[in-house]
């Protein structure tokens, strides 16, 4: 395994498209992701509970948004304290419903990397 196919792999599972392929799309709604894939027909969560890795990076991410969101509206605006909890709690959720798709595709591309997605 190189770097850089660790660095493809984790690429493609962001802008979710298959990691095996290259070519199938695994969304297939704004909130879901597709069983198999529609070219090779891999299956991308074998086992119920795989879903939770992105889960876990989804709020990893919004939870370093928000606070980045947080240090500068603290330090560069002159907002109000309750204004900054709404922005605050506005941008984390809004951040984290966006990311959802892509914080399980990302979880895809560790899980082909990690062998647990197997080429057919």
């Amino acid at each position: 395994m190189t770097p850089w196919r660790a660095v493809v792999a984790l690429a493609y599972g962001l802008a979710l498209i298959c990691p095996v392929c290259h070519r199938g799309r695994m969304g297939r709604s704004f909130f879901q992701l597709r069983e198999r894939c529609p070219v090779c027909g891999v299956v991308f969560e074998r086992n119920p509970g795989e879903v939770t890795g992105g889960m876990a990076i989804n709020m990893v991410l919004s939870s370093m948004v928000g606070i980045a969101a947080a240090v500068y509206l603290a330090f560069f605006s002159t907002v109000s304290p309750l204004w900054l909890v709404v922005a605050l709690t506005g941008i984390t959720l809004g951040f984290g419903l966006l990311f959802h798709r892509h914080a399980r595709g990302l979880w895809v591309g560790f899980l082909y990397l990690s062998g647990a997605i197997k080429e057919r």
